[in-house]
């Protein structure tokens, strides 16, 4: 059999080297992987040893690149599934459907790179909407590779990322991360659940050269963002939709693409973890929001482990109901803990109809516990929520930690009242602000000095006062 060499997995020594070789196998197109007692070259034409499973350098060079080329963007065409299935909430369908040719973009380009073994890096945010996204991203493309032509598995590395910025160290990693391969075609970076911000811009700027980038995302646009240049930047505010059209959602959607598997279950989990006006809070969506909000949070209580979780891990609890229920029963009750905790400890700050309420996280969690459940930042959305469903009215609440300050807003609050811009606003106006962003009913700000967080949590319930007048 005839083949090209399509990447390359370089090893300690030449006979560890790993091939990723595209082939004809009884007339069709296949991905195989070997290694070799000589070197191999990318873009080598090989004969195959069938019966050894071994590959050899052919001195015959009939023009393959060009017809191989050729039938796998016809492989691409034939195996996507781009008619947009619906999931049949209102509101969501419609613009699904306007975002359809740029999701179908960015499922043909991810297409492009597995067909040909070129390195995959997913980013996911780590909290029920980015790893929900990731989850669903993974089962379909893990039924996708049970497909004829894939005798070998693509490199796909999932990295869960702990904020909303794609820094510039973050691209330094992911550049290093695939050192080692060469591949015919740029690796590609896919990203979920991150801000449109400028903090990632120099991230941006850095990997852009090095990688193609599918970024998926659904926060309130900057215009400074450099995001905003990828091609292939998929945003539903740039499609009549607004936050609550959720980024492990649209993940979804792009995941539809490539297999058949039913993924309601993290639509849902995406949308609740998000606290979307489109949850429909489903027993499967609830348990999933849950589990993977604390898996996210604390991987320890399910693994034993603190190194990041990755959609595998997700699958072994999410696949096992007895595990999911246990795991599902279990963070409710802490949560409910920690809860009962912080509303004993709230400060009240009065603002005609509304109520500001401030949070020292400290009160509920103590700094030192090695219990990283739950995390702050999602755990400020769930008291936010326990304080309106106490009969306090609509609230705006302040919760902060360590140099960090998060700020959630209740629906019925004054449309005045965005903290995304406040937080946007005390990036540009305070030295101490390193940075700040969100959406904008849900936003924080990160200090560059813990020692002056008194100073701008004043400042914030001033603004509040201001705009709530």
């Amino acid at each position: 059999m005839r083949g090209i060499v399509s990447c390359i997995k370089h090893g300690p020594s030449v006979v560890d080297n790993l091939y990723f070789v595209v082939h004809e196998d009884a007339g069709e197109l296949t991905l195989s992987e070997f290694t070799s007692p000589i070197a191999m070259h990318l873009g080598d034409e090989v004969d195959i040893d069938t019966d050894s499973g071994s590959i050899l350098m052919s001195s015959q060079h009939a023009g393959l690149d060009e017809i191989f080329s050729r039938r796998l963007d016809e492989f691409v065409k034939s195996s996507l599934n781009e008619d947009m299935r619906p999931c049949d909430i209102a509101g969501l369908d419609e613009i699904t459907k306007a975002m359809g040719p740029k999701l179908s973009g960015a499922a043909r380009l991810l297409a492009r790179k597995l067909v040909r073994a070129a390195p995959v890096i997913v980013r996911f945010h780590n909290d029920a909407d980015g790893s929900s996204g990731a989850y669903a991203l993974y089962k379909s493309l893990e039924r996708f590779f049970e497909g004829d032509f894939f005798s070998a598995r693509p490199r796909i590395i999932w990295k869960m990322h702990k904020n909303v910025v794609y820094a510039h160290e973050d691209a330094q990693e992911d550049i290093i991360t695939i050192n080692n391969y060469e591949s015919g075609q740029k690796p590609l970076l896919v990203v979920i659940d991150f801000g449109t911000s400028q903090g990632s811009n120099q991230g941006v700027e850095r990997i852009k050269e090095s990688f193609d980038i599918i970024w998926l995302d659904h926060h309130p646009l900057e215009s400074d963002a450099k995001v905003r240049e990828l091609a292939n930047y998929v945003n539903p505010w740039d499609w009549g939709g607004e936050s609550s059209y959720t980024a492990g959602f649209l993940a979804c959607q792009l995941s539809k693409m490539f297999s058949d598997i039913d993924v309601s279950c993290m639509e849902d989990a995406s949308m609740i973890g998000d606290y979307s006006i489109y949850a429909r809070n489903t027993d499967c969506g609830l348990k999933a929001a849950a589990v993977l909000d604390l898996l996210t949070s604390d991987k320890t209580i399910a693994f034993g482990t603190r190194n990041y979780l990755t959609p595998s891990e997700m699958d072994q609890v999410l696949g096992d109901k007895a595990k999911t229920s246990e795991l599902f029963l279990y963070a409710t009750s802490k949560m409910e803990d920690s809860l009962d905790s912080a509303i004993k400890s709230l400060k009240h700050y009065s603002a005609g109809k509304v109520g500001i309420y401030v949070c020292d996280f400290d009160s509920v969690r103590d700094p030192l516990s090695t219990d990283r459940f739950p995390l702050p930042g999602r755990f400020a959305s769930k008291l936010l929520a326990k304080i309106e469903t106490d009969g306090r009215g609509p609230a705006v609440l302040i919760l902060h930690f360590g140099r960090f300050i998060s700020m959630r807003v209740s629906r019925d609050v004054d449309a005045n009242v965005d903290v995304a811009q406040i937080a946007r606003d005390l990036r540009e106006s305070d030295d101490n602000v390193e940075s700040g962003g969100g959406h904008s009913s849900a936003a924080s700000v990160k200090l560059v000095d813990g020692n002056g967080k008194k100073e701008i949590i004043n400042s914030i319930i001033s603004l509040l006062k201001e705009r709530l007048a």
